[in-house]
């Protein structure tokens, strides 16, 4: 091989190992943008979707709140309260039989109308407590003359079950979990049934959203899997709301494409 054809041969390779390091830069760079770009799309929605279930209980507990404060102020209530605090049977009868309506509407699951000690006066159902809930529920509170309170426990399945479902989506790990607080743990209930209690000190995802207020994190969830997720709380409870989706499932469609870049990058040079 003569010296000119040498000189030829090498420019050709350097040439060649050029192209070759300008695609990976540019292969590179269309790969960063395109994780970028995928996660701002797929962490978006992820938030309204953690929106639109926050907007959604936080209207149920306004219904509520509007009730409550109806009836803290309901003269007949009211006057019946005070006939009862003298022992009068028929009023409690009538306060019981407003409250088996109110029952029977739905949207709670306990109704108590209680003295300035505490004690029961009227409770429905009769076997109801005004105790802490292990279960998904929302608590009210509300004075009643003289010194007296009523207290309604919200408890509406078919509500919390069709504010959990309804993912607008075919994801195989996205989950709505609405969380509790109780204590110093987290009480959660997801679209799939009961979620394990969780430490507010952990660094599981629906505690670090506490801790941080409405954000989206990555963090393990509660089954101990890397997810990114959106936490919203409910303005005027102890509730907040996680949306998420397994890391692993988010990121899968740019695996794909960036093996398909790979492979045609490969059979380019081939």
């Amino acid at each position: 091989m003569s010296r000119d054809h040498r000189r030829y041969y090498a420019l050709g390779i350097l040439a060649l190992l050029a192209a070759i390091g300008l695609s990976c830069l540019v292969v590179g760079w269309l790969m960063r943008h395109e994780k970028t770009a995928h996660l701002d799309s797929n962490l978006r929605y992820l938030s309204s979707i953690a929106d639109f279930k926050a907007a959604s209980l936080g209207d149920y507990n306004r219904e509520r709140l509007s009730d409550l404060a109806y009836y803290s102020r309901h003269a007949p209530l009211i006057a019946d309260y005070r006939r009862a605090l003298a022992g009068d049977v028929d009023a409690r009868r009538r306060v019981a039989r407003l409250f088996e309506d109110l029952l029977a509407r739905g949207h709670y699951r306990s109704l108590h109308l209680l003295d300035y000690r505490g004690a029961s006066i009227v409770r429905v159902p009769s076997g109801a407590s005004v105790a802490a809930s292990e279960s998904p529920a929302l608590d009210y509170a509300a004075a009643v003359e003289p010194k007296g309170r009523l207290h309604f426990r919200a408890n509406d399945p078919e509500t919390f079950s069709a504010l959990m479902q309804g993912w607008p989506g075919a994801e195989r790990t996205g989950e709505t979990i609405f969380y509790r607080r109780s204590g110093n743990v987290l009480v959660g209930v997801s679209s799939r049934g009961a979620a394990p209690r969780v430490p507010i000190d952990s660094d599981i995802l629906a505690a670090r959203g506490l801790r941080s207020g409405d954000a989206v994190l990555l963090a393990k969830d509660y089954q101990g899997v890397d997810s990114y997720g959106a936490v919203r709380r409910i303005p005027g409870t102890d509730w907040v709301v996680v949306t998420k989706m397994a890391q692993s499932e988010l990121l899968a469609p740019l695996r794909e494409k960036s093996r398909l870049l790979y492979l045609a990058f490969v059979g380019f040079f081939a």
